[in-house]
């Protein structure tokens, strides 16, 4: 028959696989250039993100927490206005870096009301200038005490302000230099105060009260008492500074004389 006549296909036999053969160990150098730049180039960038976090990053709570280098170096901070304690002083929450680290837009500071200031905010004595006295610790106030502070409240609560430092006074306060942005330009808070005549030029001779501004200053007060504003409206002079009144309160209680 046909199909007994037809031959199976031959089917080859499996060729044996050759032997196996371990994979020689390959020698690790023990120095590789490759491996030393890349070392270097990640040991570097952290160190100058640290570098940076320190220098520009890094939020300071209060005024005692600042470095003295930076002090002496008259370094600037920014942050916002968050409290007027007086005439001549503000509590300021500290934002490093402002909008370029989120401020604002991608992180917000606490509401002022939430805020604990003498543990999370600067406290900020304003250079060159002297206020009169609001009332304060059974201590009666000087005449246009509670004018002068409504003025730096007005002008400066809730905005931003950069501040150069100068010092660290007794009182745990930064003597600084405050400045606002406005439409033409910077404005430096202590000369538009003596300007608006609520405060008088500090009577010291420290530089760390002024910065180099102190003739600057003078003018600003003489501006005020010739145009008679604020408290020289009624062509009166101060018949007790700030300073003297302070002074005469650590001696002891007397009547406080007027304008």
């Amino acid at each position: 028959m046909w199909w007994l006549a037809r031959k199976e296909p031959e089917i080859e036999p499996p060729q044996p696989s050759p032997p196996f053969t371990p994979p020689s160990p390959q020698r690790i150098p023990f120095f590789s250039l490759e491996t030393f730049l890349e070392s270097c180039a990640l040991t570097g960038t952290v160190l100058l993100c640290g570098a940076f976090y320190y220098r520009y990053l890094r939020r300071f709570p209060t005024a005692l927490s600042i470095p003295q280098l930076l002090y002496a170096k008259g370094r600037t901070l920014s942050g916002r206005v968050v409290f007027v304690g007086d005439g001549d002083n503000f509590r300021l929450y500290h934002t490093p870096g402002g909008i370029f680290a989120g401020w604002d837009w991608l992180r917000r500071q606490p509401q002022p009301r939430r805020l604990k200031l003498s543990s999370e905010t600067i406290h900020v004595r304003l250079c060159g200038i002297d206020a009169p006295e609001c009332k304060s610790y059974g201590r009666p106030g000087q005449p246009f005490g509670p004018e002068s502070k409504n003025w730096l409240r007005q002008y400066l609560l809730g905005r931003k302000v950069k501040i150069r430092l100068y010092s660290l006074d007794q009182y745990q306060r930064a003597v600084a230099k405050a400045t606002v942005l406005s439409w033409t330009g910077q404005k430096d808070v202590s000369s538009e105060m003596l300007r608006a005549g609520w405060a008088i030029v500090y009577e010291s001779n420290f530089q760390a009260a002024f910065g180099s501004t102190k003739e600057t200053y003078q003018r600003e007060e003489q501006y005020a008492r010739d145009h008679k504003n604020g408290m020289w409206k009624y062509g009166k002079t101060l018949t007790e500074s700030p300073a003297e009144y302070k002074r005469r309160m650590r001696l002891g209680p007397v009547n406080l004389r007027g304008l």
